[in-house]
């Protein structure tokens, strides 16, 4: 999940009022409320004679920014793009088409923007936090593409900008996490939390690393502070969901899960663990309802799409037509583009497993846990069952315990167990309900 840094940042307007204006520009220029700035910036985009150009590209701007913070994320980049159009090279707008394109998985296009932004002319009302979003933004979206070192030294340079930010030692840690690094992460997530002891979510991020070194007691403390801070966190209930799973305690993730969905229905990660425990319990179409529902919500998270394609194998299911159709819109240059391919019959086992290896190890360790995972249930789906175990078994030993693939090995150990030997799987509860 990519962290929102540009909710740090707020509207760059209140200068350019000063050029030639309307009320209704004003009132867009001041207004922190997302609709209502829809309504005054849209007024005054219709009465675009009576404004300067400063003022007309503030007015997109915002109204792109407030597009975003309410999840309409086309308008959002139609609006940007054509502030940029009026004003090329501003580091807020900038940052900002960055931040939806990320939020779109876009990050060919949104790294390049945070750099530029970096880089680029600032406004009269920019300050040091325009900076500072701008490398927050870079070190997440360089997270969310697995380039860990880069992460780190986008987060400190946002250090260099600002000390003592709470969000710069967030960034930094989620990075340090990402490289498996966890004993670097724990320390700039506590310097996090001594900066901002009431932010419930730094308990999350810390339970995190907790969870990948297994002192459970500490997990389940640092989640419980979260609640007591915020007790309707979604993201709180999910990630101790999680946890639980990653316990085997099956009935008390579905319990938190479903509490993480009535806080938030558009929780893809719980959406997903939800399926994954239908999946151990042999219903696969329930599923593969919540992973269609997903692959709705974020119809360019790949994993998503790999793994409702995986829960109607469960079932017996042929969705290849649907899975090429998912699958056509991603990026199959990057993974896990690779494993999309040999799904779709793209490219060979060889070819695939020719890929896992990169110059950056924790990146080779995960890419390994994703192929030994995604090859297994390719090979289960073809009812090879001990060549789907030894993969299984091998996953597990490369997975972090955080990464669904490795809840998703032990899984199908689990119930490949059950079944006797080098007999093809049979669903539980195959009827469409």
């Amino acid at each position: 999940m990519r962290v929102r840094w540009l909710f740090a940042v707020l509207f760059f307007c209140a200068t350019f009022a000063l050029g030639q204006t309307t009320n209704n520009a004003q009132q867009c220029a001041s207004t922190t409320d997302p609709a209502l700035s829809i309504q005054y910036c849209t007024a005054a985009i219709n009465d675009a004679s009576s404004l300067s150009a400063d003022v007309l590209a503030m007015c997109y701007h915002n109204r792109a920014l407030a597009y975003y913070l309410e999840q309409q994320y086309n308008p959002a980049l139609a609006d940007v793009n054509q502030a940029l159009r009026i004003h090329p090279g501003v580091a807020i707008s900038l940052s900002l088409r960055g931040g939806i394109e990320a939020t779109l998985h876009d990050y060919n296009l949104a790294i390049p923007d945070f750099k530029a932004a970096i880089v680029a002319d600032k406004t009269p009302t920019d300050d040091d936090n325009t900076l500072l979003t701008a490398y927050l933004e870079l070190s997440s979206a360089y997270v969310e593409t697995r380039h860990y070192d880069k992460a780190i030294e986008a987060a400190s340079a946002a250090l260099g900008v600002k000390p003592n930010d709470f969000a710069a030692y967030w960034a930094r840690a989620l990075a340090y996490r990402g490289k498996l690094d966890y004993a670097h992460a724990a320390q700039d997530i506590q310097s996090a939390i001594n900066l901002k002891p009431t932010f419930f979510y730094l308990y999350n991020s810390q339970a995190d690393v907790y969870e990948n070194t297994r002192q459970w007691d500490k997990v389940y403390a640092d989640f419980n502070k979260s609640l007591q801070i915020d007790p309707n966190a979604s993201s709180t209930y999910r990630g101790r969901a999680w946890a639980e799973w990653e316990q085997d305690n099956g009935d008390k993730a579905m319990a938190d899960a479903g509490k993480a969905l009535q806080l938030n229905p558009e929780s893809t990660s719980a959406l997903q663990l939800e399926a994954q425990i239908y999946l151990s319990r042999g219903d696969f179409w329930s599923a593969q309802n919540n992973l269609q529902k997903a692959v709705a919500l974020e119809p360019k998270e790949p994993y998503y799409v790999l793994w409702r394609h995986i829960a109607l194998a469960h079932g017996f299911i042929d969705d290849h037509e649907d899975f090429a159709h998912n699958t056509a819109a991603l990026d199959f240059q990057h993974w896990p583009g690779p494993i999309l391919s040999y799904y779709l019959g793209k490219i060979t086992r060889a070819q695939l497993l020719a890929q896992v290896d990169t110059p950056d190890r924790a990146r080779t360790l995960v890419r390994k846990c994703e192929s030994s995972f995604y090859i297994g249930e390719h090979d289960l789906a073809k009812h090879r069952t001990v060549a789907a175990t030894a993969l299984f078994r091998q996953a597990i030993n490369f997975c972090p315990v955080t990464y669904i693939e490795y809840t998703g090995a032990r899984m199908e150990l689990e119930l490949l167990a059950k079944q006797a030997p080098h007999t093809a799987r049979k669903p539980a509860n195959a009827t469409r309900r």
